[in-house]
C-alpha cells in the first residue's frame, strides 16, 4: 500500500502540486485561493490581512444569527470591532433567527445586493455562510476572507 503524504493545509503550492492542478489534461481549475492562516493568533492578523488586499469600498461582513463564542466572547461583534478602524464596515446578517440557513437563490441574492461596491467581503460563520459570502464577493469582484 502506498503511503499518502501529509500535506500542510496552508501549503498551497504543495497542495496544488499534489492535486496535479498544472498537469496537462487536468480537469481541475484554480479557485484563486492565495492564503490560509491556521494559528492560535490567526484572528489577530485579520486586520493586517484585510488591509493588504482590500480594494476601495466598505468592508462587508456577512454572517448569520447563530452565536459563535471564542474565548468567552461573541466572535461576530469582535470581528466587526477589529475591522472598524480600517474604514466603513457594512454588517450583513443573512437568514432568519432560529431557522436553518440555506445557500438558496434568495439568500445569495440578498448578500450579493448588500456587497455591491465592497472593497472586500468577510464571512464569519459556517460553511453555508462562507459559500454565500464567497459568491457575493465573486459577483462584487472583490477579495473574500473567511473566518469560520
Amino acid at each position: 500500500m502506498k503511503a499518502t503524504p501529509h500535506l500542510d493545509p496552508a501549503d498551497l503550492v504543495g497542495i496544488k502540486a499534489a492535486l496535479g492542478l498544472d498537469d496537462p489534461g487536468s480537469t481541475l481549475r484554480p479557485i484563486g485561493l492565495r492564503r490560509i492562516d491556521i494559528a492560535d493568533d490567526a484572528l489577530d492578523r485579520l486586520p493586517e490581512i484585510v488591509r493588504s488586499v482590500r480594494r476601495a469600498g466598505p468592508i462587508v461582513i456577512i454572517g448569520d444569527h447563530v452565536p459563535i463564542i471564542r474565548g468567552g466572547a461573541e466572535l461576530k461583534p469582535l470581528v466587526v470591532k477589529m475591522l472598524e478602524p480600517l474604514g466603513i464596515v457594512r454588517e450583513v446578517w443573512i437568514g432568519t433567527r432560529g431557522v436553518e440557513l440555506h445557500a438558496d437563490v434568495a439568500t445569495v441574492d440578498s448578500a450579493s445586493r448588500a456587497s455591491v461596491g465592497a472593497g472586500c467581503v468577510v464571512a464569519v460563520g459556517s460553511g453555508t455562510v462562507c459559500a454565500v459570502a464567497k459568491e457575493a464577493s465573486r459577483l462584487a469582484h472583490c477579495p473574500f476572507f473567511a473566518v469560520p
